[in-house]
């Protein structure tokens, strides 16, 4: 399955939840693919050091820089412009519309999140919540 990655996936991966060690899992052993937009990275940053949690920092952060599996997306000027379309139509955060443009454009459209503000691109069938 191809998954897009919000920040909530990683603190549930670092609170060791089950469903996220399973998706993780998936994707380290090839048979999921995730795409994760560096604004995830900084916000998972920010979020694992904010709850001390450096050596799940130091863990994702070589996975993001080993696996052939996990895609680093950066915001490209397409994903900016929808991503601006996105969280002034859908009245949602900036960051959660880069993600849900970053999920879109790279044809991943499985969100990893349990976030509202996906709720109506997941009526058009634009993307998936992938959430427990």
């Amino acid at each position: 399955m191809r998954y897009c990655a919000d920040t909530w996936f990683f603190i549930q991966l670092a609170n060791g939840h089950p469903k996220a060690l399973e998706i993780w899992k998936e994707i380290k052993d090839g048979k999921g693919r995730l795409a994760v937009s560096t604004v995830v990275i900084a916000e998972t940053i920010k979020q694992l050091l904010r709850k001390n949690l450096q050596k799940d920092l130091e863990s994702l952060s070589n996975a993001f820089g080993t696996s052939e599996k996990i895609t680093v997306v950066d915001v490209t000027n397409e994903i900016a412009n929808e991503a601006g379309k996105f969280s002034y139509s859908q009245d949602m955060p900036i960051i959660d519309g880069i993600i849900q443009a970053t999920a879109i454009s790279m044809n991943y459209p499985n969100i990893l999140t349990n976030d509202e503000h996906y709720k109506p691109a997941e009526r058009q069938k634009l993307i998936k919540r992938v959430f427990w």
